[in-house]
């Protein structure tokens, strides 16, 4: 199974529009690198109905129901007043989605959630989920932590029955301790180190950065000394039950670039490649 996942930042960059290449390059991007399934970040709702659009007019998919949005604005300004949060789509049809309310920050309006969807007849599910960047206590643990718990929660409760993809933005390191409940203890080098979780994230077996992989934002300082340099940082990750998978590859690559000729995002795009086992029989 091949996903692409992609903030790319619709409202702070592009306003809402539809006019700049950026939901064309979605496609031509997804189409490029053979995903089966496309999760976004910070996409606004006229963008998403585009997309739709097109992924369908480039014969992408045949599924009648092959994409889902969830807001976490219902309004908001720099998306023209329409709804604002985190879009899915599949080659495959899709199954009802879910909408898991995650913990609210006090120091934010936006109503973080995570968006999941069976593809009909496999045994994938794929979410996409974006973390905040606040870290005020609710009962004495940070809300960044509380949400990834909450997530990480859904995945292994399903872990029986389902491959649990679990893609997004999740504004943390991967050596950040926060991100130790997710990382399997077979992953233990000097660029992530301390974890006890079952999971692996698709580029995590990169040579040029092991354990950690390649960036995927510019603008905030690392604190490992391979890979990215100490200036930029890997934040967009693809996850999956490292028990589940027999082998996997990923690949951060650079935005293309929009109608302007600058980048279309400020993140750069991640591939994830994964075998998947069969399922244990009960």
């Amino acid at each position: 199974l091949t996903v692409m996942q992609w903030n790319v930042a619709g409202a702070t960059i592009h306003g809402g529009s539809i006019k700049d290449g950026m939901t064309k390059q979605v496609v031509a991007t997804a189409i490029k690198r053979k995903a089966h399934v496309v999760t976004l970040n910070e996409v606004c709702y006229s963008q998403y109905k585009d997309l739709q659009k097109r992924f369908k007019d480039k014969n992408w998919t045949s599924a009648s129901s092959y994409s889902r949005f969830s807001a976490s604005y219902d309004s908001w300004h720099k998306c023209k007043d329409g709804a604002f949060g985190n879009a899915l789509f599949s080659k495959y049809e899709l199954g009802g989605s879910t909408r898991i309310a995650l913990e609210q920050s006090a120091q934010e309006d936006e109503k973080r959630n995570m968006l999941c969807a069976p593809l009909l007849s496999s045994k994938y599910v794929a979410c996409v989920v974006h973390i905040t960047t606040k870290n005020d206590l609710i009962n004495g643990t940070a809300v960044n932590s509380l949400q990834l718990q909450q997530v990480l929660k859904y995945a292994e409760d399903r872990r029986n029955d389902n491959h649990v993809i679990v893609s997004g933005d999740f504004n943390a390191q991967p050596n950040y301790e926060r991100m130790n409940r997710w990382y399997s203890t077979t992953l233990n080098n000097t660029t992530n180190k301390g974890n006890t979780g079952n999971y692996r994230e698709v580029d995590d077996a990169d040579g040029r950065c092991l354990g950690y992989g390649e960036h995927t934002v510019p603008s905030q300082t690392n604190s490992i000394t391979c890979g990215s340099s100490g200036k930029r940082a890997k934040i967009d990750m693809i996850f999956f039950r490292e028990d589940h998978v027999s082998k996997h590859s990923g690949d951060a690559i650079s935005s293309p670039k929009c109608s302007s000729g600058k980048e279309c995002s400020d993140h750069r795009y991640l591939v994830g490649n994964m075998t998947f086992k069969a399922l244990p029989a009960k």
